[in-house]
């Protein structure tokens, strides 16, 4: 082939992908789909809990519109689902496609691949002498992978790279990839290398699709990119003609959750962007050449878990007076004093943001100036719901009647805007797996199956 085209519905499963951009794009005559579904950005909680931060009902809708138009037609589409990605939300997504199939009397084969790591499987990789570094310096992070950490995780996933979804199209020549958790860019170049297009250009061209229309003016994930990739270069614009890819928003992308300019790491290599050029070759067209894939002849997959660390509770409060606002490290620090005086000093954690003075930068805001007024988000962590609850609900009242320089009333202080005061922030969970695990075959961690839908179909 001298040409591939690959479209991204959305920057993600779940955000909303638009009719008319669909519509649009599949007049291009695209040879693949491909949609992003998991992350970890919602944090630990997702995995530890093996829940998604997604609605399921917009997850539906999405696959409403792409799933038949893209059977229908005979192109490939390619996902990863959900959020984490564990299995039983793989199996979820998988339902959902069996309903969505089955409503438009459409049959389709579905590679699924799993990304979820069995714990024996890691313990016979460790028990084998393979060690597992950190990808990050954390406190609660090891520097190389313990047993400990393992058998600590409720859940453990590996994010796959473009190989197994590779070898599952040669296997089963599917009409559907469902992967669990899996580099977003793996999802949209697994059909080019296995093509035999530059790895570089296509790894490049993943990178810009990944997350839509955020490549694109004016941004936003809810919504389509489409490329069309050439031995030598590749073209990127929005299929919605209300946006456009510039030079700017391109190569702005291209540096997109990355530490470094020039350079983004890979399972076997890296992506380099040191001799890469971006041409406007129409109002809404950008040319995108001269990117290039460094191997370095070795193999890992990024391993993440997450643990139960205990349980939250959570308490809004706001506060006007300027008086109250001006002695408000006292009002805190005295409190917390009086906490320990009654709960001692053992196994709870106290978190206070302060909004309107530095409650998103915290000892780093250059400008700690408080507001007329500022809102007090407090976050008690604690080994049990009762112990959470019961420090929270102390801290309410010693906080709202507490004697301070200036006060003027012995109550109303602050102000509640939620009853009951205290909410349930239930259980809270941390990474405590974040690693870089080597392999010899990519292929191994990883399970595959073919499944035809709708299960049980008749004609």
């Amino acid at each position: 082939m001298k040409e591939l085209k690959v479209y991204a519905p959305a920057g993600h499963l779940g955000h909303g992908v638009p009719r008319d951009s669909l519509l649009r794009a599949l007049r291009l005559e695209p040879d693949f789909i491909a949609l992003q579904g998991t992350s970890m950005d919602p944090g630990p909680y997702y995995l530890g809990s093996a829940t998604m931060p997604h609605s399921l009902e917009v997850i539906k809708r999405d696959l409403s519109l792409i799933v038949p138009e893209a059977v229908e037609r005979g192109i490939p589409f390619i996902f990863s689902a959900t959020g984490p990605g564990t299995d039983n939300l793989v199996e979820l997504v998988l339902r959902v496609l069996d309903e969505i199939l089955r409503e438009k009397g459409v049959r389709a084969r579905v590679a699924v691949l799993s990304g979820e790591l069995s714990k024996e499987y890691l313990r016979r990789k460790l028990e084998e002498g393979v060690e597992a570094r950190r990808l990050t310096p954390h406190p609660s992070l090891p520097e190389t992978l313990r047993l400990r950490d393992v058998e600590e995780a409720t859940h453990i996933v590996a994010q796959m790279g473009p190989e197994p979804i590779i070898d599952a199209i040669k296997r089963f020549r599917p009409d559907i990839v469902l992967t669990g958790r899996a580099l977003d860019v793996a999802l949209f170049s697994a059909i080019p290398i296995m093509m035999g297009f530059d790895k570089g250009l296509a790894m490049h061209m993943a990178k810009i699709l990944e997350c839509g229309s955020l490549a694109a003016d004016p941004p936003t994930t809810s919504d389509g990119m489409f490329a069309v990739l050439r031995r030598d270069h590749f073209l990127v614009f929005p299929p919605n003609p209300k946006r456009r890819a510039t030079v700017a928003s391109v190569a702005a992308h291209s540096l997109y959750e990355r530490t470094d300019p020039f350079m983004e790491a890979g399972p076997d290599g890296y992506l380099d962007l040191g001799n890469t050029t971006y041409e406007q070759v129409d109002e809404r067209t950008v040319k995108v050449s001269g990117s290039r894939y460094v191997e370095l002849g070795r193999y890992t997959v990024k391993v993440e878990g997450a643990r139960l660390a205990g349980h939250r509770a959570v308490m809004v409060m706001g506060a006007r007076d300027p008086a109250f606002i001006s002695s408000l490290d006292y009002i805190l620090e005295e409190s917390m004093r009086r906490v320990r005086q009654v709960f001692g000093r053992q196994d709870y954690r106290v978190y206070f943001r302060i909004y309107g003075r530095d409650g998103v930068m915290g000892g780093s805001e250059p400008l700690p100036r408080p507001a007329h007024e500022v809102g007090i988000l407090v976050e008690v962590v604690a080994p049990s719901r009762e112990r959470a609850l019961g420090v929270a609900l102390f801290l309410r009242s010693t906080i709202l009647h507490l004697d301070f320089p200036g006060c003027i009333t012995t109550a109303g202080n602050v102000a509640f805007p939620f009853s009951p005061v205290v909410l349930d922030g239930g259980p809270v969970y941390e990474f405590n797996i974040w690693h870089a695990l080597p392999l010899d075959n990519p292929l191994e961690p990883f399970k595959q199956k073919l499944v035809e839908l709708p299960r049980g179909w008749r004609a």
